[in-house]
């Protein structure tokens, strides 16, 4: 669960048995090719609901277990380096576990990264702690906040609805995925959720290496140098101000994109960082979504996005619209609270990579060639 405003809100940096959940959606009955696709098209990765990973903890339990993990606004990042596909959340009074899970590419299974604080670990879960007893961040819902920094190889998460209350937080973390350690940050400047209510709308920028994030609440956008540990606020935009929105950045235009919730807007990231609201022809399946799937490809120079089912939204900048291809044996709807960073594109192998529940296989999406002549 979430509330309306917050008190407390939180940055993080990142390097079987289960409960059941009465909101879950099950892989439906439906033939679907398997594996990694070489031709385009959708393809199910057999044996990888997370389901399968999720650890018998009774004192992390909360009211909904691990489906929270996903289904209370949990996001996603994408390890390229590793092909890893990274999902992390819960938060609230739905689910209390810390741990990091991964659909791993190159074995097409998925693992439970690490173990959750436990017992004497979480000897301090109450009220909303900032981190549990044994050092390491508490759950929390992850909206758009998890971004892998490629040029310092640390996972990045900025989150909201801590466990037990709900109160977000100021506080930002690190997580070495090498090293599978946890560090706080203390950045002097920094976004204050915790006092104006706004989930997180992050993007990273795979060019300068910068997090850009815009407060929803408050309109301010902002600039994190992880090297510095210091947040700048650049301008302050009218644009991306709508709550469940998912934000991705296209390097070789050099504009932050945020859409969802009937909201699509751009922001430039020079000069004067010019806020431009987008018409978005032919996109208005992913502009009316709850935090749709929207991801840069490079193979293809377009923002590609995913609201549920076999369409697919190829969004092109220079023209402001998109064109949509629905392709044969595609996932099942979209969950209710959104994908955020679930749907991302891995460029070693040119595919977009979907987990949509947790008790739903993940899928694999790799687009036909685009030809030169449609620039």
């Amino acid at each position: 669960m979430r509330l309306a405003a917050a008190l407390i809100i939180t940055l993080v940096v990142f390097s079987p048995g289960c409960w059941a959940q009465t909101n879950s959606t099950s892989t439906p009955a439906r033939s679907v090719t398997e594996g990694i696709p070489v031709s385009g098209g959708w393809k199910v990765l057999p044996n990888t609901r997370l389901f399968s990973n999720c650890p018998n903890e009774p004192s992390i339990r909360g009211a909904e277990g691990c489906s929270a993990v996903i289904a209370d606004w949990g996001g996603g990042l994408a390890d390229t380096k590793r092909n890893l596909l990274i999902i992390w959340g819960g938060g609230h009074n739905g689910y209390y576990g810390n741990e990091l899970y991964a659909l791993n590419l190159n074995t097409e299974t998925m693992e439970r990264l690490t173990n959750p604080s436990v017992d004497r670990g979480i000897s301090n879960d109450n009220p909303c702690p900032e981190s549990y007893a044994d050092g390491r961040p508490n759950s929390r819902h992850s909206y758009n906040g998890m971004q892998y920094m490629s040029k310092q190889d640390l996972y990045f998460v900025f989150g909201a609805g801590l466990s037990p209350c709900g109160s977000f937080s100021n506080a930002q973390w690190t997580f070495d995925p090498a090293g599978k350690v946890w560090e706080r940050k203390k950045p002097e400047h920094h976004p204050i959720p915790a006092n104006n209510g706004s989930v997180p709308l992050t993007a990273y920028d795979l060019s300068s290496g910068m997090i850009y994030e815009v407060e929803t609440n408050t309109g301010d956008f902002w600039k994190y140098d992880v090297t510095a540990d210091d947040w700048k606020r650049l301008t302050t935009v009218s644009g991306c101000s709508a709550l469940d929105m998912t934000a991705a950045i296209d390097p070789s235009r050099k504009e932050y994109f945020c859409i969802g919730n009937g909201n699509f807007s751009k922001i430039s990231l020079g000069g004067s960082h010019r806020a431009t609201k987008l018409k978005g022809t032919g996109c208005s399946g992913l502009i009316s979504a709850i935090g749709p799937g929207f991801d840069f490809d490079n193979s293809q120079n377009r923002m590609v996005g995913w609201a549920g089912g076999d369409t697919v939204y190829i969004y092109n900048p220079a023209t402001d619209s998109c064109d949509t291809q629905n392709l044969p044996d595609g996932p099942p709807a979209q969950q209710r609270n959104g994908t955020y960073g679930r749907f991302r594109y891995f460029p070693t192998q040119a595919v977009f990579v979907l987990v949509n529940d947790w008790k739903q296989d993940a899928y694999v999406l790799r687009l036909a060639a685009r030809k030169a002549s449609q620039d």
